[in-house]
């Protein structure tokens, strides 16, 4: 019986738009795991050689895991500097314009959390459809547009 030798996790190949990772097997043959749903491929590959990747994960700590989407995170990594910009544009317009520092107070309320969630989820490989329409309504426009790109971005992978 065949015994995994490696899992080059530094070898990730593109087919068809989608990332995967290389196995090979101590007999030679290899193997390609989609990182994003865990199938393997070529389809015809005997039970044996699944079970051996499994195995070998579960023996060795190795986990296959999606790559970061590079365009996704500098959709969210924009967003954030946006929502800085905001953050910053209301501390020093709303003073100037308002008497009343409690309204800066209100809208900073809104503003620093949501920041901090979106400053979180820059690398993370969901769709957050919520904090993008948040951030639409209660922080900037453009953040908000930015961080529903990003999701729509997720649906083409």
């Amino acid at each position: 019986m065949a015994k995994v030798i490696t899992i080059l996790e530094s070898e990730i190949k593109q087919k068809n738009g989608k990332d995967y990772q290389r196995v090979i097997f101590s007999d030679n043959k290899i193997a390609y795991v989609n990182l994003n749903t865990g199938d393997v491929d070529p389809s015809d590959l005997s039970e044996k050689y699944i079970d051996l990747i499994t195995l070998y994960n579960a023996k060795n700590g190795a986990r296959i895991k999606p790559t970061e989407n590079k365009k996704v995170m500098s959709l969210r990594k924009t967003a954030v500097w946006f929502d800085i910009f905001t953050i910053v544009a209301l501390c020093l317009t709303f003073p100037l314009i308002f008497t009343n520092n409690n309204i800066v107070f209100f809208c900073l309320f809104w503003v620093i959390p949501i920041t901090l969630i979106t400053s979180q989820i820059i690398k993370d490989g969901r769709k957050h459809p919520i904090l993008a329409v948040l951030t639409l309504i209660f922080v900037n426009f453009i953040s908000g547009i930015l961080l529903i790109m990003s999701d729509s971005e997720l649906d083409k992978k």
